[in-house]
């Protein structure tokens, strides 16, 4: 099963949500790690797994644990665990200037009417061993994962390898990449099979958005990364209209402790700027907004604290998933 499929089921056992399906709290979500974390009896042979947000397969149920990493901008750590951090060019403005901007640009900018039940990223995370093991790796290699579902909970999910690049050598070609495009994994659901997370975010509004977000962290929480797992979990799910990424950038305003960290080019080659909080577990989550658009177009995660769980240098880029911007 993936960590969607997991969740579902975690809350099917203990079904206290609200007719949203609301998604799992912290303090659940910290059950459910701490539950996937249990030692896992190393293997004879040592294996390399890795996934998506979205739906790529699961090779052990240790490598769950790293789905909750995030990122932020640091110093390029000692082991190349992971791509570079991107490096960002201080700003003057606020983080409420940054959203009215971006709300300006949200309203020039065309767009749909609805939200749609579908979503484009591309994503890459952490790779680890069968015991559980982070491994340093000499090339990333991204997945592309298309999502398309219905009203009815029918739908399909193709995850497919996606362009690798070096680390750091630009001129290391990697022999053991498979082909770009190649399918790696495929689902289709029938009517009512899909596992919506959450099934009426068509109908997202401000209050909406303000009470998703509480869901998963309060106001005054120390840690509004975890409330920008709501908008992860949306974006995997829904390609939203520019009006319903205004109301998610005006929830993010309630929160207190998000660094603005500057502009910088993500790993698609747009122009974003970033903003950041901490999350549980040492670990912070830096949500990136298009410069051209105003649309929240991506996420990185990294190690930000000594007291993370996961056994890599500080700055450390667990992960990342880029949505499209606009058709």
């Amino acid at each position: 099963m993936n960590d969607r499929e997991l969740e579902q089921r975690l809350r099917a056992a203990n079904p206290v949500g609200s007719a949203r399906n609301a998604p799992l709290t912290p303090r659940e979500r910290a059950v459910m790690e701490s539950i996937i974390a249990e030692p896992v009896p190393a293997a004879p042979a040592r294996r390399t797994a890795r996934w998506s947000f979205v739906a790529a397969p699961l090779g052990a149920l240790a490598v769950l644990a790293v789905i909750i990493g995030f990122f932020g901008p640091f110093a390029a750590p000692a082991a190349a665990y992971g791509p570079p951090p991107l490096v960002y060019e201080a700003v003057d403005d606020t983080l409420e200037e940054i959203v009215r901007v971006a709300q300006q640009r949200l309203t020039a900018e065309r767009q749909t009417l609805t939200a749609e039940r579908r979503s484009e990223s591309v994503s890459w995370n952490l790779a680890v061993s069968e015991s559980g093991e982070p491994e340093e790796v000499s090339f990333i290699s991204p997945l592309v994962t298309s999502l398309r579902w219905t009203e009815a909970l029918a739908g399909s999910r193709i995850v497919r390898e996606g362009e690798p690049y070096p680390i750091d050598d630009p001129a290391f070609t990697p022999s053991t990449v498979v082909d770009p495009g190649t399918v790696l994994n495929e689902e289709t659901y029938a009517a009512g099979e899909y596992p919506a997370y959450l099934p009426d975010a068509g109908n997202l509004d401000a209050q909406y958005a303000k009470d998703l977000l509480a869901q998963y962290a309060p106001t005054t929480t120390e840690q509004p990364g975890d409330a920008m797992w709501a908008i992860i979990d949306l974006l995997n799910e829904w390609t939203l209209t520019n009006t319903q990424h205004g109301y998610l950038l005006d929830s993010l305003l309630a929160y207190d402790r998000i660094a603005v960290l500057g502009t910088t080019t993500d790993r698609s080659g747009r122009p974003v700027i970033g903003i950041q909080g901490m999350a549980n577990g040492g670990l912070a989550t830096t949500l990136l907004i298009s410069a051209e658009t105003g649309r929240i177009v991506g996420v990185e995660t990294a190690v930000a604290s000594s007291d993370a769980a996961l056994p890599v240098p500080h700055g450390t880029v667990t992960s990342y998933i880029l949505w499209k911007d606009s058709d």
